[in-house]
Formats: structure tokens, C-alpha cells, sequence
């Protein structure tokens, strides 16, 4: 079974569609936190290796939690950078985000999106 973030949506997988989107943004290095079927993403991004992305997969030995895959990469983290989920399609303007990070010279900034969920009950 495929790990999500490697799903294809036509031709191409979640992640790469994720990691393009990035590229629109001047984002030209990505490192993947990877534990779970790590050897499938590995795989999967040698044989498609792109030149204007460098891929780094960190490796978790086993699972770390949420910010742990951070501090496994904090020595290659010297500029802020962006951290997401490998299975979230969004819209977002992470120019735009990054310049405001920048300007408020802050420590940590983080999207959100507000959902209004309506629910249906059929009896």
C-alpha cells in the first residue's frame, strides 16, 4: 500500500504536485521526513530526480512526533524555511507568507484556515 503523500492524482503524486507548488515560490531544496515505507519514497524520488530540486529524505529511526523530523534536519536548517504535511494541496501564497514571516522578523509563523463544517443526519 502507497504511503498518501505518494498517491497519484494524474500523472503525477501528491508530493510532486506539493513540491512544484513550492518551486512557483523560489523553493529549490526539500527535505522529507520519512519513517513510515521510507524505502518507497526513496525509490520514487531517485528515479524521477529533478535538477532545479534538491531532495534530501531525513530518515526517522523510528517515529519522532510532529517537530521531531525538525530537529533531525535543524543542521541543514541555517534560513527560515516551510514545514507541511506530505498529503496537503493547497493555494496558499507561501511568497507571501515567508515575506510577512521576514518583515515581522518573527520566530514562527503558521497558515491556518478557518473550516465551517456543516453536518447532515439521515435517520
Amino acid at each position: 500500500m502507497l504511503p498518501k503523500p505518494l498517491l497519484p492524482i494524474g500523472d503525477k503524486t501528491i508530493l510532486e504536485i506539493i513540491i512544484e507548488r513550492l518551486g512557483m515560490f523560489d523553493v529549490d531544496e526539500v527535505i522529507l521526513a520519512t519513517n513510515y515505507k521510507s524505502n518507497m519514497f526513496e525509490k520514487y524520488f531517485t528515479s524521477i530526480a529533478r535538477r532545479e530540486f534538491k531532495i534530501t529524505i531525513s530518515k526517522e529511526k523510528e517515529p519522532l512526533g510532529t517537530a521531531g523530523p525538525i530537529r533531525l534536519a535543524a543542521h541543514i536548517l541555517d534560513e527560515p524555511f516551510i514545514v507541511m504535511n506530505g498529503d496537503i494541496l493547497t493555494t496558499l501564497d507561501f511568497g507571501k507568507m515567508l515575506r510577512l514571516h521576514k518583515n515581522k522578523k518573527a520566530k514562527i509563523t503558521m497558515g491556518t484556515k478557518e473550516c465551517r463544517c456543516h453536518f447532515t443526519t439521515v435517520s
